[in-house]
Parts: structure tokens; sequence; C-alpha cells
């Protein structure tokens, strides 16, 4: 009996997303084991052991009631986010169809030769190394004093990443982060020749044009105009940096990501991770608009060849083999890295893994608030 009471505890403690079939594990090792045992070796009699069978059958009952709702779960997550899902996937197949350079194809084979090339150990957010005090007063490397990334008293070996110490504390982590955040902002405008940037208003006597256009000489690249709940026409606008870079009234219409909230951090550690914050990898995150695939190859590219940063992982959504379920159809190439330069290092930073999200401007123009809302609900009924 000790050891069925044990199995419900665990699993709610290290594997919760395996709950159900620990009920029914704990279901069925009363009804099909504990009867023989208290019959056949106790020697009880017939009736103690039916009463021994009552709680693995409420058990197993819970279970099963459990897997039926679950499953329905599932089914109105997928009408929930079907309309979306629907049009994302014409404009990806729109995307398909037009691609008669094999832009997709170009991006898809760079993107996998980096991603072989990475190990997926460090798909983590990890501590510095550190050495003991008798060491450093012998060292002349220039050492951090900035405490967010050491622990255990030790003083952090800069550029290095100690792969037994993953970061366990959800304060270290945002503390990293707010140092970050500005960091990662600056670094996105050095790969955004040919990108734009999300803005939160119209610019006054910007030039606009359709998504389905080239904007790659344009100021300002606007969506094609839709309607939001309220009946009322929205345009999503996106303002180039090369053209922000000049103009301030651009630049400061620029609409920047802000650092995940803590309560979705809480929410993705403990359902998604294990509550692993770890693996938190898009804590700092930016995005940049491209109007078509071949500038974010290019994008890419000027990444990888960055001296300052270290790719940890590229997910490639824009892959024909990417199954878009899991995202709702949508689609874009994120970037997980770290940068590592004399300002991350001197404020100790540099092993904090940031997310970079490279969005062409088809599925950029779709994202609005209202999807976004259906997407939540869909990501909260299927427990991601």
């Amino acid at each position: 009996e000790a050891v069925g009471n044990l199995i419900l505890p665990f699993t709610l403690l290290y594997r919760e997303e395996k709950l159900a079939s620990a009920m029914l594990l704990y279901g069925f090792y009363y009804l099909g084991v504990m009867p023989f045992v208290v019959v056949g070796v106790a020697r009880f009699s017939f009736v103690d052991g039916l009463w021994i069978c009552v709680p693995g059958a409420l058990v197993a009952l819970a279970a099963t009631v459990f897997q039926v709702a679950r499953r329905h779960q599932l089914k109105r997550s997928q009408q929930l986010i079907g309309p979306d899902k629907r049009l994302y996937d014409e404009t990806w197949s729109c995307m398909l169809t037009e691609d008669y350079d094999g832009e997709l194809l170009n991006l898809q084979s760079l993107a996998d030769e980096i991603q072989v090339a990475r190990d997926s150990t460090y798909s983590r957010q990890f501590q510095r190394k550190t050495q003991t005090s008798e060491f450093n007063r012998g060292s002349s490397r220039r050492l951090s004093s900035f405490s967010v990334s050491c622990d255990h008293g030790g003083v952090g070996i800069p550029d290095t990443i100690d792969v037994d110490r993953p970061v366990i504390s959800l304060d270290q982590l945002y503390a990293q982060a707010t140092a970050m955040d500005l960091v990662l902002k600056q670094k996105v405008t050095e790969w955004a020749r040919d990108g734009f940037f999300p803005t939160v208003k119209q610019a006054p006597g910007s030039p606009a044009l359709s998504a389905t256009s080239d904007g790659a000489n344009n100021n300002v690249l606007a969506s094609i105009v839709t309607e939001n709940s309220f009946g009322r026409p929205t345009t999503p606008v996106f303002v180039k940096w090369e053209a922000a870079e000049r103009d301030d009234s651009l630049r400061n219409s620029i609409k920047w990501a802000t650092v995940k909230s803590t309560e979705r951090a809480i929410e993705k550690a403990v359902r998604t991770y294990g509550n692993d914050v770890s693996r938190l990898l898009d804590v700092v995150r930016q995005s940049i608009v491209f109007s078509s695939v071949s500038h974010i190859t290019t994008a890419l590219r000027g990444i990888l060849q960055d001296p300052g940063v270290r790719i940890v992982r590229v997910k490639n959504r824009l892959d024909p083999r990417y199954d878009s379920w899991t995202t709702a159809g949508y689609r874009d190439l994120v970037v997980n890295l770290r940068v590592v330069n004399d300002e991350t290092l001197r404020l100790g930073v540099e092993t904090h893994v940031c997310e970079l999200q490279l969005i062409h401007v088809r599925f950029a123009e779709m994202k609005h608030d209202e999807g976004h809302k259906r997407y939540v609900q869909f990501r909260n009924l299927r427990g991601m």
C-alpha cells in the first residue's frame, strides 16, 4: 500500500504532465494488485478485498474523466484558432507558390547548417565558471564583481559557461534580463539594415504600401488594412530602421518588445519545463520584420558572422517541414543567442540567452490583439 500511495505525490512533484497516467496506474494497482495481496497473501476476507478496491476504482474513474475532459479541451483549442490558422496557412501557401528563386530553400539550408553545428546542451541559461580567491589574485584577467552571474561566493570567469551550474533562480534570471534588455535593442539595430520595426502608430505623412509588394526602398511598410473586433480599420505599420536612424519621430514611434512578464515566465516554466527556469530563453526578446525571405537569410548570416554573438539555437518555422499546429499556423525564424562584448562582460551577463524573431511581413501584418488573445486561450487549453 505504501508503494501505491507514493505514486501520486511523486508524480505531482516531478512530472505534473503525467498526472492522468499516474492516476490510472494508481487505480489499477488498487484494483488488480491489492485485492490479491489482501485476500490471497494476508488472508483477509473477500469483503475486505472489495473495500480495498474502492479507492482504486474512484481514482481510475477520476483519471478517465480527466482524460476525456483533456481531449475535449484539445478539440476546443483547435476549433478556437482554426480561422487564424487557415489564414496563416493560406499566406504560407502563397509564399511557397511564389518562391521562384528558392529563397526558402536557401534559408532552410543556412538554418540547418547553423543548427547542426550547435550543441543542444547549451540551450539553457547557465552561470559563469568560478575560481577561488587565491587564483583570482594571481590572474591577470579582468573579473566582474556584478553578482547576477555568480553564486556560491565565487567570482565568475568572463566568457565562460559552466554547464553543471544552470540558473535556478527566477530572480537571478530577471536581474540579468534587466541588464540585457537595452543591450539586445542596440544589437538588433545592427542587423536591421534591410529590416523594419513595428510602430506604435502611423507616422504622419509617411508613405505606405501593401505588404505584398517590395518595400525594401521605402521608409515605412504598412500592411493591408484589416478590421478589429469593434469593426474599426487597423493598419499595422512597420518603419525601416535606416529611415528611423535619421528621423527622431520615426525612431520614437518604434514599439520595442518588453521583457517577458514574470507571470508568463512562471506559467511557462511550470507547464512546459517542469519548473526548470534555466530553459526560459525568451525573457529578453526582440523582433525584426523583413519584406522578403532573402533579407531574412541575409540578416541570419550577419548574426552568424557577428564576432560579438554566440548563437545557441535556431528554430526555423519558415521551413516547409515545420508542423505549424503548435504555433496555430504562425511562422517565423527564431534565433536564441548570447551577446558577448565589453558591455556584457563588464555587467557579467554575457551568459544570458536572448531571443530574436526574424519575421516576414506577411506574417507580421496578420498579428493583432484579438488573434493573440485567441492564441493565449489556445495555449492555455493545451497547457503550453
